[in-house]
C-alpha cells in the first residue's frame, strides 16, 4: 500500500519497550481526497458514484464521505482487470477468431458475400426497370 495511508503512533510506555520509538500503524478508512488520488477522478465524480453505491466501502459521517482504503485500491484493480478484458475480446474478434460475446450474430464470409450480390442484382433489377419506363 502506499506510504499516505498510515499513521505513525507513539508506543504505549506501560507495554512496550520504550527504545524502540514510534510505531507505523495502517489506516483502515481514508478521506475523500486520498480516495481521488487513488481512483484518478475529480471529488465530486467520487461522490456520486459513492451516493449510488457503485464504490465498496464508501461509508459517509456525517457530511463527510470515508472510504476502506484496500477496498478502493481492489476497486481499482478490478476496473483494471474489466477493461482489459474488454480490450482483449475486441481485439481478437477483430482478427477473425470468434469470441463467446458476439455467438448470437456470427457471420462468415459466405454471408456477406450472399448479401453483397443480393444487393447488386437488386439494384441492377431497379436499373433495369427504370430504363423500361423511359
Amino acid at each position: 500500500m502506499s506510504e499516505a495511508g498510515k499513521v505513525e503512533t507513539e508506543r504505549p510506555q506501560n507495554g512496550g519497550n520504550p527504545a524502540s520509538g514510534p510505531v507505523s500503524v495502517k489506516r483502515e478508512r481514508v478521506t475523500i481526497e486520498l480516495a481521488v488520488t487513488i481512483i484518478g477522478l475529480p471529488a465530486r465524480t467520487v461522490q456520486g458514484m459513492s451516493q449510488r453505491g457503485e464504490i465498496p466501502g464508501a461509508a459517509k459521517f456525517g457530511r463527510r464521505w470515508t472510504y476502506n482504503e484496500d477496498k478502493l485500491y481492489a476497486y481499482v484493480r478490478n476496473k483494471e482487470r474489466e477493461s482489459w478484458q474488454k480490450r482483449n475480446r475486441k481485439s481478437r474478434a477483430a482478427i477473425g477468431k470468434t469470441a463467446s460475446f458476439i455467438s448470437g450474430s456470427r457471420l462468415t464470409a459466405s454471408d456477406s458475400e450472399a448479401r453483397y450480390t443480393r444487393a447488386i442484382q437488386s439494384a441492377q433489377s431497379s436499373s433495369a426497370k427504370r430504363r423500361k419506363k423511359s
